[in-house]
């Protein structure tokens, strides 16, 4: 048991589709606080319930941001990660506006970004990561992305 504890605590437990219910959710941060993961990783409407529910458990919850096309403006995506950290989340993974990145725009995917960092470090959360569609991307957008990315702060 030791030996799965061990793995486990370096996996993020994730419940992402649409129609994800409370009980699911329930159930995610049941075997989330039993094997020890890291966190789970939910929709922003269930931050709250996650959080309540994993409380004293050592496992965090992580939500997801302008999840699942990253096409949310910059003011909204930031929006909806302060709302997901007060509500208990103390990570954010962020969709990156993938449309800015093949459009050359890579000034607007780090502003966006360092919103969103600026929006979970001010109220708490601890880290902030991004979702990059790797197959959607030439190389050069990839690697043009990921600095974007870095430069906004994101861990």
């Amino acid at each position: 048991m030791k030996r799965v504890r061990d793995l486990a605590s370096k996996i993020d437990l994730t419940l992402l589709k649409a129609d994800a219910s409370l009980s699911e959710v329930e159930e995610l941060c049941r075997r989330a606080s039993e094997y020890g993961f890291a966190a789970v990783c939910v929709a922003p409407c269930w931050a709250r319930v996650a959080s309540e529910r994993l409380r004293g458990s050592g496992v965090k919850v992580c939500c997801v941001v302008s999840f699942p096309l990253g096409a949310s403006m910059g003011e909204v995506k930031a929006f909806e990660a302060a709302k997901a950290v007060e509500a208990g989340a103390l990570e954010v993974d962020v969709v990156v506006n993938h449309g800015a990145v093949k459009s050359g725009r890579f000034d607007l995917v780090e502003e966006e970004l360092s919103l969103v960092v600026e929006a979970v470090k001010d109220r708490g959360g601890e880290v902030v990561k991004a979702i990059v569609e790797v197959p959607l991307l030439a190389e050069e957008e990839l690697r043009k992305a990921c600095r974007a990315a870095v430069e906004a702060g994101v861990d």
